[in-house]
């Protein structure tokens, strides 16, 4: 589906007198940051050349957003998040974004989150472990807990790639434990974390088993 132009959902942003989320420069910032972001995320789905041209369009809207909040770590974080999810975009410029976005709004965590998921895709497993146990525990409850149980695996393959045996052992025994008498938590990872490290931690083997039987059946609906 076609959208307007961001230049266009951009100019109504700094127009604005008011929107449903606040007044004056709020109001602007969070209409630019709406833009920007929905324009990113349109880029990911376009073919290569319209979705590049669309990235740099955001681009532009993201500073001009930043611009208008200095402070507003939001902001800083949904420019980062469109960087991420932009297979053309460097992981070392979505990481900076997010440590900008840190830097400003210090308990944001989804910031955190992302950026610990910098780190492991660039393979910097030490610093990565420590990102994931740094994202606040409480951050994603309700819908959003499994964020949280997934979490926990990817933290662990981090500590076991970066030589911490045994602190990795006890965080996937842990979790697995979790899934096999709560199987739905692991349903949106599907234990490929687990997987990855059995070869390493043969004791995740009956465990993986059993957590596996315990999602299968929750799947078939016994």
């Amino acid at each position: 589906m076609d959208r307007p132009t961001l230049a266009g959902g951009a100019t109504r942003g700094a127009r604005a007198t008011g929107s449903p989320h606040g007044h004056g420069i709020h109001g602007e910032h969070v209409a630019f940051q709406r833009s920007c972001s929905e324009y990113a995320e349109a880029a990911q789905w376009s073919e290569p050349a319209r979705g590049a041209r669309l990235y740099r369009d955001a681009e532009r809207a993201f500073e001009c957003a930043e611009s208008l909040a200095p402070d507003d770590g939001r902001i800083v974080f949904a420019h980062g998040h469109a960087a991420y999810m932009n297979r053309d975009v460097s992981v070392e410029r979505a990481l900076h974004l997010f440590d900008e976005a840190l830097a400003r709004a210090p308990d944001h965590a989804w910031a955190r989150l992302y950026r610990a998921h910098c780190l492991h895709d660039l393979e910097r497993w030490t610093e990565a472990a420590d990102a994931y146990a740094a994202v606040p525990k409480g951050a994603f409850e309700g819908p959003r807990s499994w964020r949280m149980h997934l979490l926990v695996e990817q933290q662990a393959l981090c500590l076991l790639r970066g030589g911490r045996r045994e602190e990795a052992l006890a965080l996937f025994s842990k979790i697995l434990g979790r899934y096999e008498a709560q199987p739905h938590l692991a349903r949106w990872g599907d234990l490929r974390y687990a997987d990855q490290a059995v070869d390493d931690l043969p004791e995740l083997k009956e465990p993986l088993a059993r957590a596996r039987e315990a999602l299968a059946r929750t799947e078939l609906g016994r």
